[in-house]
């Protein structure tokens, strides 16, 4: 089965709720087959600067934070810049299926692509 035939299999199942599943969905079929998103100029393997200040940024597969449902401490995984204090964010608890691992990998794809 080919991505675009994936991708609406799960549209029709509707099993994406909004427009960011929609494009985490597209993200992770990519990734599940093995191919690489054009935008990437990278191919996910190395992250782009900070578009603010041209910086190294950093990674996480373990950063903490405090829910705002319930007020209790989870775990996210995280690209972001220290002295611009720009990140962007996966919570582990809202893709319980994914490992951190992709988790990164899908992250690094978004940070490479982002507008």
């Amino acid at each position: 089965m080919n991505p675009v035939d994936v991708i609406k299999s799960l549209r029709a199942l509707d099993l994406l709720l909004d427009a960011r599943a929609w494009m985490d969905a597209k993200v992770i079929v990519a990734d599940l087959l093995g191919r690489v998103p054009r935008c990437d100029p990278l191919g996910g393997e190395v992250l782009l600067p900070c578009p603010f200040c041209g910086r190294e940024v950093e990674s996480d597969k373990a950063q903490g934070y405090c829910r705002t449902r319930d007020g209790k401490m989870s775990i996210a995984v995280a690209i972001y810049c220290v002295p611009c204090n720009v990140q962007m964010t996966m919570c582990r608890d809202d893709y319980p299926d994914l490992v951190p691992d992709s988790m990164l990998k899908i992250l690094r794809h978004l940070w490479n692509c982002r507008a």
